[in-house]
């Protein structure tokens, strides 16, 4: 109770609900999550660039919104603190993902 009392004095959006995210190694709290949509390219790739950068390469989740059966993934080590590439089976392919990461948005 303590610590959240002292990440609202801070002006970090707090719930009991929905706790802080701890990331990172060190683990570090007060991080920050983006989300969206892409698109695959004409060659099934796509480069997915963040509203506003994190302070250094953030944990991507992707997940294909048309088909089970065609995979979108995030490259090997594709993944910086401004971006990340994706690439799947089929192009047009449309995909959400989210990023959590340290750094106050």
């Amino acid at each position: 109770v303590g610590e959240l009392a002292d990440n609202a004095a801070s002006g970090t959006k707090v719930s009991l609900e929905f706790p802080v995210a701890y990331t990172g190694s060190p683990i570090v709290a007060n991080n920050a999550m983006q989300y969206g949509t892409g698109t695959l390219s004409a060659g099934s790739v796509v480069w997915v660039a963040f509203g506003k950068a994190f302070a250094a390469a953030p944990t991507v989740f992707v997940t294909n919104t048309k088909t089970v059966s065609s995979a979108v993934n995030v490259v090997t080590g594709s993944i910086v603190a401004g971006s990340f590439f994706a690439e799947g089976e089929n192009a047009a392919d449309t995909f959400s993902w989210f990023a959590i990461g340290s750094g106050r948005i």
